[in-house]
């Protein structure tokens, strides 16, 4: 999540073309080495999720599970509330809680809000006049879309699982705090954007903030 954070920072420097070349051979070649340097468990996980048929009992039940539990909960939400003493607990699986609990569209809600908070910040990350307005766009956007992907997609079975806690959804006291701190820092650039006076277009282009 750090990671991305940083890359958003990154993108406001003006790199020629040299650097970008570098930059982007670094990162691909950091990426072979992540790859090569994988352990057995991790290797075995990804199996496990790309075909989790091939051991249904073993490692590839909770990636069934999880599906099974999702297709359970339809519509409007499953009639039956959340197993109890099951192997998947809902704060492991809070995307898949949901769509469990209040259905399909339900979920489809929570990922649109979500959605909303990184398409805002994005904007603000593009739109900004000031640098350092740019800055917290970005980095909020990388915080709230690397967490959606990994969390959501995680649960969902797109990508691979990780230990990620969602913003606001999820079980632990510092993801709350630093997902609280992302959207006061939000707030703050957009409530800049209404005490500003407005100024001509040819002092700053098509710039909002």
């Amino acid at each position: 999540v750090w990671f991305g954070v940083a890359l958003s920072a990154l993108s406001l420097v003006r790199w020629s073309l040299t650097q970008r070349v570098v930059f982007s051979a670094a990162g691909v070649l950091g990426v072979l080495t992540f790859v090569a340097l994988l352990r057995p468990y991790q290797v075995a996980r990804l199996k496990y999720w790309l075909f989790p048929g091939d051991d249904p009992l073993g490692g590839g039940w909770r990636f069934l599970e999880l599906r099974r539990l999702l297709a359970q909960g339809g519509l409007w939400g499953a009639s039956e509330p959340w197993p109890v003493r099951h192997g998947v607990t809902a704060f492991e699986a809070p995307y898949v809680f949901v769509g469990h609990q209040a259905g399909w569209l339900g979920l489809a809600g929570v990922v649109l809000l979500n959605g909303v908070v990184v398409a805002v910040a994005t904007w603000v990350g593009l739109r900004a006049l000031s640098t350092e307005s740019r800055a917290m766009g970005r980095g909020v956007a990388a915080f709230w879309g690397v967490h959606l992907l990994l969390a959501a997609g995680g649960n969902l079975g797109l990508v691979p699982e990780v230990a990620n806690t969602p913003p606001l959804l999820g079980y632990g006291g510092s993801a709350v705090v630093a997902a609280l701190v992302s959207l006061g820092l939000l707030i703050h650039v957009l409530r800049r954007r209404e005490e500003t006076p407005v100024q001509s277009p040819a002092e700053h282009g098509s710039s909002l903030l």
